[in-house]
């Protein structure tokens, strides 16, 4: 269930904004009703969608946040092996 979570917060086109009057600071531009709903239900299940630029994501989590590199159109971690460690799959 967490990485199906993860997924929902890292795989999507949504861009979020800064907007003081939201709760959290943020507000998500998306091209659908959908994407914006599946964003904000993994936030709600404490993957918090913060960051998009032209390297990867950010997503925040009550534990820290973890940076995704994009990789062609594949979002990744960025020691490539998917589980955040930093050894490259070691």
């Amino acid at each position: 269930a967490l990485e199906f979570m993860r997924l929902l917060a890292v795989c999507h086109t949504v861009i979020p904004e800064r907007d003081e009057a939201a709760a959290d600071g943020v507000a998500y531009q998306a091209s659908s009703p959908d994407e914006n709903a599946l964003v904000r239900a993994a936030k709600a299940c404490g993957f918090f969608f913060a960051e998009r630029d032209l390297a990867g994501v950010r997503v925040r989590r009550a534990v820290g946040h973890t940076r995704y590199a994009q990789l062609r159109d594949i979002w990744s971690r960025p020691d490539g092996d998917g589980d955040g460690d930093g050894d490259g799959g070691a």
